[in-house]
């Protein structure tokens, strides 16, 4: 697959940084991210460790709000894909499907002030130097 050049003229923030720092940004994602999916792994273990029992019915709903809560924590990426599972029924079970419905509409935000400082921070200019028009 081609894909197109990088412009020559940017050079990603990441890129920019020493590797020390670069090595601190990883290692601090990874246990964000360890921290915000290790109780839905446990919501999904029990749940299926106890899904025929007398339980069965409140370690579903455990793990339906565990996995609601890491995908809503865990960035834009993983809210998107908990979107995309909520316009799956044909894929999904149903459960699943609704709990994350609530991510389409519901999903956290920030200001539009913060987009810019964003874009910003991230490519160096501003939004009117990158983008024609920006809403």
């Amino acid at each position: 697959m081609q894909t197109m050049d990088r412009p020559p003229e940017f050079t990603h923030p990441f890129e920019s940084n020493n590797v020390l720092w670069r090595a601190f940004f990883v290692v601090r994602r990874a246990l964000f991210l360890i921290y915000t999916f290790t109780p839905l792994m446990s919501a999904a273990l029990m749940d299926y460790v106890f899904a025929e029992t007398d339980y069965s019915t409140w370690w579903r709903r455990n793990f339906l709000d565990s996995m609601f809560r890491a995908m809503s924590r865990g960035g834009c990426s993983t809210q998107k894909f908990a979107q995309w599972i909520s316009m799956r029924p044909d894929m999904f079970p149903v459960d699943i499907v609704e709990r994350l419905a609530d991510l389409q509409d519901n999903a956290p935000a920030h200001s539009y002030a913060r987009t810019r400082a964003l874009i910003a921070e991230s490519f160096g200019q501003e939004v009117e130097e990158i983008f024609e028009w920006f809403e």
